[in-house]
């Protein structure tokens, strides 16, 4: 057992020698050494595999494991660099024209009008008699202030569809030369100007997700052309940050750096591998360079057989990059202007969607809560069978009317019939009729007023449905979809999905307050007395 052990390091020792060897190359009586980390990692797993194999020939097993092991050992380092992770097939990059980017800023410029329309109709201007009420007078100024925001950037993008100067982004993972990179570039003289945006190291050990995706943002916002960085084959993160740009429609090139550090047939595998994995990337765009290259060491060895070494400096190398950003800039950089123009054009939009979003819903949810008592008010007084409890005006078909002219959506009264009958349905689907009664009188338990506890829980019951339905719609509203017009429309699940996440984010604590405020609005008489008294 102990021979066969010893005959598997000898030959694990041996191809540590051969993959170290491998990685000398020399030519005459002149011998360059190269480093490189892959030949330190191949050396340090094998000696790993060494080592495991010297301990297992303490336990009594077949001699026919540790060969399998040292075998296992050397497969996965021979074929870790070679197994692919294949990405989701992107989409093409299509060239923008001019006209197409000028349509959309025109929508943009409607949608900031839209937003002021509705600013002065909901909050009036503080140059007028009237003003906006207290409790919604910092909704106002803030919405005000980011319109007057927005048709500044509106401003700027039109201006930038005439730029000349390209911005370029260079970005990559701590240590991989992006501001060697960068200082080469600016060095060079480029068909048109260029500005060079460095932000800060994409995957760094302390940075999250969050933090990562808001560096891609900005990239769309800024740069025209993206230099992806590497210095060996990608990470899983370096993937899928790759992956986000391209669904972004971002232009982006993948430069391989400090390529020196590996003999030729290493760089050729490893660039091969980068384009295996990025099939939606021109071949082209994937270049290697070397932008500070180490020091080489030259050993010479004289006719009367002294050896003298010199360290020398080689030159960087960056030609490949600075041809491909060439190219991009033939005939002229317009396409990639617009491409970026089109990119912030379409965040600002959603940017003014979200301010739309936020003054319409400031709006929508005093409605749904008049709507709420109103409907707690008329259960109370006519109380009525548990399951007829949603027809009796627990949704309101005028609520949904309301709301949909709040979102700019003309809903009908027989549509508003149509998609209470949904919500009809669906509630009692979900059982939340059953639930908000079951928990509500558990609530309502031992009320002093035991008479007319079943009516207390009926109403608040109603109005509680009420809520769950408006805050249904609202989030539905704010999809920019329609609504159904139909009970077997499209729409229907997602608003079947939607309502169960409303109800799932209110329940809990809001129980106990909404019961408190359901008995306080039914029982007038009932807010002179101690909450603690009524509710338990």
């Amino acid at each position: 057992m102990l021979a066969v052990v010893q005959s598997v390091r000898n030959c694990l020792w041996g191809l540590t020698q051969s993959f170290n060897e491998h990685h000398r190359s020399s030519e005459g009586n002149t011998m360059i050494i190269k480093g490189g980390r892959p030949i330190l990692t191949g050396g340090l797993g094998l000696t790993l595999g060494v080592a495991v194999l010297d301990g297992l020939h303490h336990f009594p097993i077949t001699p026919i494991i540790p060969i399998v092991a040292g075998v296992a050992v050397v497969i996965w380092w021979q074929y870790r660099t070679v197994s692919p992770v294949l990405p989701q097939s992107m989409p093409p990059l299509s060239k923008v024209s001019r006209d197409e980017v000028e349509g959309q800023l025109t929508q943009v410029e409607g949608a900031i009008a839209q937003l002021e329309k509705e600013l002065m109709s909901y909050f009036p201007s503080p140059t007028t008699n009237q003003q906006p009420q207290p409790a919604l007078t910092s909704t106002w100024q803030s919405l005000h202030l980011s319109t007057l925001a927005s048709r500044n950037r509106l401003t700027y993008l039109t201006q930038e569809l005439d730029r000349t100067t390209l911005h370029l982004a260079i970005v990559g993972r701590q240590g991989v030369g992006k501001s060697t990179i960068a200082a080469h570039l600016r060095n060079h003289s480029f068909p048109y100007p260029i500005t060079i945006h460095e932000n800060a190291p994409l995957h760094g050990a302390t940075m999250d997700l969050s933090a990562t995706e808001r560096q891609l943002q900005q990239l769309l916002i800024k740069a025209d052309l993206t230099l992806f960085t590497v210095n060996g084959d990608l990470t899983q993160s370096e993937l899928g940050s790759l992956q986000q740009l391209a669904t972004a429609h971002q232009t982006v090139m993948v430069v391989f750096n400090q390529c020196d550090h590996y003999l030729p047939k290493q760089q050729a595998s490893l660039r091969q591998q980068l384009c295996h994995r990025l099939p939606w990337l021109d071949g082209d765009d994937v270049v290697c360079i070397s932008a500070n290259p180490n020091p080489i060491k030259i050993r010479k060895v004289g006719t009367d057989g002294s050896i003298t070494e010199t360290t020398e400096q080689p030159s960087p190398s960056l030609t490949p990059l600075i041809q491909r950003l060439e190219y991009w800039m033939k005939p002229t950089i317009n396409p990639h202007v617009w491409a970026t123009v089109r990119r912030s054009t379409q965040a600002l939009h959603y940017e003014i969607q979200g301010h739309q979003n936020q003054l319409r819903r400031t709006m929508a949810l005093p409605l749904v809560e008049h709507y709420q008592w109103i409907a707690a008010t008329a259960t109370f007084l006519n109380p009525v069978p548990t399951m007829d409890l949603l027809a009796t005006g627990a949704i309101n078909g005028q609520l949904v009317m309301e709301l949909g002219a709040i979102y700019q959506q003309t809903v009908s009264p027989q549509q508003a019939k149509i998609v209470v009958q949904i919500f009809i349905t669906l509630i009692l689907k979900l059982g939340l009729v059953e639930l908000s009664t079951q928990t509500l009188g558990t609530l309502l338990k031992g009320h002093v007023m035991t008479f007319v506890i079943g009516g207390i829980i009926q109403g608040v019951s109603a109005a509680y449905l009420t809520r769950i339905a408006g805050l249904t719609l609202i989030d539905y509203f704010e999809t920019r979809q329609p609504l159904p017009v139909s009970e077997s429309a499209a729409p229907l699940q997602q608003l079947g999905q939607l309502l169960q996440t409303v109800f799932q984010n209110h329940q809990g604590s809001m129980w106990g307050s909404f019961a408190k405020q359901g008995v306080l609005h039914l029982i007038p008489s009932i807010k002179q007395m101690d909450a603690k008294a009524v509710i338990y």
